[in-house]
C-alpha cells in the first residue's frame, strides 16, 4: 500500500521556522524604526516586511510554496 500523506502544505515545524524569523525580522526592523520613524514596532509596513522577510526564509528552508506566494505578496 501506498502512504496517504495530508492534504496540509505547512508542517508545524516550517510553521515555528516562519514564526522565529518573522519575530527576528520585527525586532531588527524594530530597531532600525527607532532612527527611522516609518519602521516603528507597531506600523503595519514593519509587521508585513517581517511576514515577509520569513515567508522568504520559510520557503529558502523548506520550499513551501504557500511562502513562495505569499512572500513576494506582503
Amino acid at each position: 500500500m501506498t502512504e496517504h500523506k495530508g492534504a496540509c502544505c505547512s508542517s508545524p515545524a516550517a510553521i515555528c521556522y516562519w514564526l522565529a524569523a518573522s519575530l527576528i525580522a520585527w525586532g531588527v526592523l524594530s530597531l532600525i524604526g527607532i532612527y527611522w520613524r516609518p519602521l516603528h514596532g507597531s506600523s503595519a509596513a514593519t509587521i508585513l516586511f517581517a511576514m515577509a522577510i520569513g515567508c522568504v526564509a520559510n520557503w529558502l528552508r523548506n520550499r513551501t510554496l504557500h511562502c513562495a506566494i505569499t512572500g513576494p505578496y506582503f
